[in-house]
């Protein structure tokens, strides 16, 4: 009991060191801003000096307007005299306070209070969290003095102490939980008050990003302009998603493996279907397992090589089964759904392009390698369109994009669970947080601009889908016209090669979308928080599993994912 007692103790500071590593970064940016706000107006003043102003005005106007003259023209403008330091220092410095006094003052106030709120609202909630800490270690030693049979106690005094604490350690775990809800509160204010901060040094670094790229001066202009508006397309997805991982490795995450609240009671259907999409959900998508641990998953393996046979539409089947348990129950998260979308797109180009085109060659070659003479006839009786029928040909091709068209739709329904249940938890204490809460999810029923990029995709899809049907519709006008000269081959042998390579030309041209589905790439183009599935069949934050060195245990035991105490 003791060394359990001792390991309490030491793991919550543990668990702190981020959190103190964090506010040591902010307060060293905060006194470096600080600083150099203070050295500005410091060489302000020092370039001004009353006393000894008529006494070295003579030498020091003669020395700064000679190394005001020895400065390139570069550096002056046009029409402006440089030669007279006092007139453009002045200049300068009334800019630089309008500018600095407008908004950072303002702001640097502003953030100011939040942090020492949250400096507050965190040592209050240390202080009782140690208290509850010591609490637990005094009931402890309470109990190995009682008698030696399993730590019962036989002093009607020590039992008395023991129930005390019991009450006390009950209520110092809620009020544990309500600090903490208090300083996730503190923390969001502080990021939302300092978002002008941060706005305003991303800005600087785009116009530095900007002006080193141009600074060739044999560079042409139209190239120029070509990078400056190039830089500015992409430094918005590169602010979204700096946000996202400070407000990722700022709040605190939920505790993925929180049950959830039945409401009402389910029938038998509604039950069968929920046990079937939670288990399919966990294993296909999960929440703390990467590519490498998914392949661990037999089921995960199972449902991917099925998706990855190019005949009959296995791959839309299995895909259109994924799709309604993300969409049902409602609202449907907004990162599976995108990730659906890529998903769905780039298994057609691996099965529907790369495949199946290696499979009609394969055929190809195997009729002109050992059927010679009647090379047209074991094209028409084996031929790649001929493998599968005609209806799971269509269901593949016209599966694809009606699946895609159909998560996409239900995209500006959708909701960011992460940020939905962190306002949930915190809107049951804190009656100012759930008026926020009311408020945001009022804003996030429909949102139309949801998916970043992903509506430029979806049109560059359609325009592929297009010119494969106008292929399509040229080869079997053609073929109609042909099979009245030449009845060798039929109409509808030619109807079915031609489907099935209008459909690989189709998959080939997804490539686009095969690309996002790299991590990194996905998250810059959607801007979505990775969320996974658990095992009650809910939508939770994405968390890698982490093991402790040396242990391997079940679910709940030491190694398995480690959870934030709050």
């Amino acid at each position: 009991m003791s060394s359990a007692s001792s390991a309490s103790l030491v793991s919550p500071s543990q668990r702190e060191r981020p959190l103190k590593e964090e506010q040591k970064l902010f307060e060293n940016a905060w006194r470096n801003k600080t600083r150099n706000f203070d050295n500005k107006d410091s060489q302000k003043k020092s370039l001004v000096v009353p006393g000894h102003q008529h006494q070295h005005s003579q030498h020091d106007q003669h020395g700064t307007q000679k190394s005001f003259s020895e400065l390139p023209e570069v550096l002056g403008v046009p029409g402006v005299d440089i030669g007279s330091p006092g007139v453009a220092l002045s200049e300068l410095d009334s800019e630089d306070m309008s500018s600095d006094a407008s908004d950072s003052p303002r702001n640097k106030k502003l953030v100011g209070k939040a942090v020492q709120k949250f400096f507050w609202a965190e040592m209050k909630h240390r202080l009782v969290k140690k208290t509850r800490h010591l609490a637990l270690a005094t009931r402890t030693l309470v109990q190995a003095h009682g008698s030696p049979k399993a730590g019962s106690l036989s002093n009607k005094f020590d039992k008395r102490v023991a129930g005390k604490l019991v009450t006390f350690e009950k209520q110092l775990s809620q009020q544990t939980q309500n600090t903490s809800l208090l300083k996730e509160a503190a923390k969001r204010e502080l990021l939302n008050i300092s978002a002008p901060l941060r706005a305003e040094l991303m800005q600087k670094l785009r116009e530095i990003m900007k002006k080193n790229m141009t600074s060739d001066p044999d560079m042409w202009e139209r190239v120029k302009v070509l990078q400056r508006s190039m830089i500015d397309s992409l430094w918005e997805d590169v602010e979204k998603e700096i946000e996202l991982n400070v407000e990722l490795a700022w709040l605190q995450p939920l505790d993925p493996n929180q049950q959830p609240e039945q409401g009402s009671k389910w029938s038998c259907c509604e039950s069968c279907y929920r046990f079937v999409r939670r288990k399919v959900l966990r294993h296909y998508l999960p929440f703390d397992r990467s590519i490498f641990g998914k392949l661990k998953d037999p089921i995960y393996v199972a449902l991917t090589l099925t998706m990855l046979i190019p005949n009959a539409g296995f791959r839309v089947s299995v895909l259109s089964i994924i799709l309604t348990f993300i969409l049902f129950p409602r609202p449907p998260d907004e990162f599976q759904i995108i990730n659906f979308i890529l998903l769905c797109k780039g298994t057609q180009f691996l099965t529907g392009g790369l495949v199946s085109m290696g499979q009609g060659a394969t055929i190809y070659f195997g009729c002109f390698n050992w059927h010679e003479t009647d090379m047209t006839a074991c094209i028409a009786q084996r031929g790649p369109g001929n493998v599968s029928s005609l209806i799971g040909e269509l269901a593949d091709y016209w599966g694809s994009i009606v699946l895609v068209w159909i998560a996409f739709l239900n995209l500006p329904f959708a909701q960011e669970h992460r940020q939905q249940k962190r306002l949930k938890l915190q809107s049951q204490k804190i009656e100012k947080i759930s008026q926020v809460s009311e408020s945001e999810s009022k804003s996030q029923r429909l949102k139309i601009d949801r998916g970043g990029r992903m509506s430029s995709l979806l049109n560059y899809d359609v325009a592929c889908f297009a010119f494969s049907l106008l292929v399509l519709l040229v080869l079997t006008g053609g073929h109609l016209m042909m099979s009245k000269e030449d009845h060798q081959v039929t109409a509808y042998r030619h109807f079915q090669e031609d489907i099935f390579w209008c459909k690989v030309l189709y998959s080939l041209l997804s490539m686009p979308f095969a690309l996002f589905t790299i991590q990194p790439l996905q998250q810059v183009l959607t801007h979505a928080a990775p969320t996974g599935f658990n095992d009650f069949g809910e939508c939770v934050p994405f968390r890698m599993a982490e093991k402790a060195i040396g242990s391997v245990g079940p679910v709940g035991s030491v190694g398995s994912v480690s959870m934030a105490e709050p």
